[in-house]
């Protein structure tokens, strides 16, 4: 439980939490199959600068804008992980965590330098510059079928010339935390419609290889939802939760358990990917990884897809 490992230490602090919190059965599917979930320690994963960068959207119509209906509160989810980031984690300092909202998240930000209209290995305007990346606003798919499956992000205007930034098996995919020195994403956070659906994510050749691939590229982790997330003002408070607990462990537990919580008993899908060289170096970042502790997961070789059918609305997964 992601709940405990934080509270070791602070036990003061959300134990309101603890009574909602369950004991969830956490699944974890490879390309071709179920297997049984191990715990393993490794060595943590050495780091310099720690940066965050989120995005909020809510406006979708008017001007400029990217023609989807209006959302209420994608931008208090992204100010609350602004905010909190900071707060709970103190590798983080606020000169290095930003946000950006409505009009002011680009398309042009998330494409690769070289690329189109590429900034996104550009401080503080981009997203690889930024170790973790944060967003809440609209997302879809493209049907998830045949073997071109890619899902996507809804900017919040089109500056850059895209309303909508591709991550999948697509040639204007979307690449984050490619090996080198100006790309840093270790994490991508969405909490947006179906932008971690399966089988867009984990069915085949797995289109969540956007990091680039090779020695040396970051991107380990996408948390993200396989159905549509609720909006609703609570959303902040669990943003405000999963970074309280997610400091040094549960980066990708705490996302099931705490981000897919609601007062009524409806759940949103929350599910995690993973690329890694083993299924013991996934495990390891996803009960043990934190904001300040990556974990070196190996070679990107490998595509693990974490979810729990305990949950009502991940019923239509095949496997539940």
């Amino acid at each position: 439980m992601c709940f405990l490992e934080k509270l070791v230490g602070m036990r003061d602090r959300h134990a309101a939490s603890l009574i909602r919190s369950r004991v969830f059965r956490r699944r974890r599917m490879s390309i071709a199959s179920a297997m049984v979930l191990y715990f393993y320690l490794l060595p943590a994963d050495s780091h310099a600068a720690y940066e965050s960068v989120a995005h909020g959207v809510i406006t979708y119509q008017g001007p400029g804008t990217c023609n989807s209906s209006n959302l209420t509160y994608a931008t208090y989810d992204a100010m609350a992980w602004d905010a909190a980031i900071v707060s709970y984690n103190s590798a983080y300092q606020s000169a290095n965590a930003w946000k950006w909202l409505d009009a002011q998240v680009d398309g042009a930000d998330f494409w690769d330098a070289g690329f189109f209209y590429g900034a996104d290995e550009t401080n503080h305007y981009g997203t690889d510059w930024a170790d973790v990346i944060f967003f809440s606003g609209h997302g879809g798919h493209n049907g998830c079928a045949g073997s071109t499956r890619w899902t996507y992000l809804v900017m919040g205007d089109s500056n850059g010339g895209a309303c909508n930034v591709v991550l999948g098996s697509t040639s204007n995919k979307v690449i984050l935390g490619a090996p080198g020195a100006s790309s840093d994403a270790n994490y991508l956070m969405m909490h947006a419609s179906v932008a971690l659906r399966y089988p867009c994510a984990a069915s085949g050749n797995i289109i969540y290889e956007i990091d680039g691939g090779g020695s040396g590229a970051e991107l380990t982790l996408i948390n993200g939802l396989h159905n549509s997330p609720l909006d609703e003002l609570d959303n902040s408070s669990e943003v405000d939760d999963y970074l309280f607990y997610t400091e040094f462990n549960a980066v990708g537990d705490c996302w099931g358990d705490i981000m897919s919580m609601r007062a009524d008993d409806v759940y949103e899908c929350s599910v995690s990917s993973v690329t890694s060289s083993s299924a013991s170096t996934a495990d390891n970042l996803f009960f043990y990884g934190g904001m300040s502790d990556f974990k070196d997961t190996g070679s990107h070789n490998q595509h693990w897809y974490y979810f729990d059918c305990a949950r009502d609305m991940c019923g239509d997964l095949p496997w539940c």
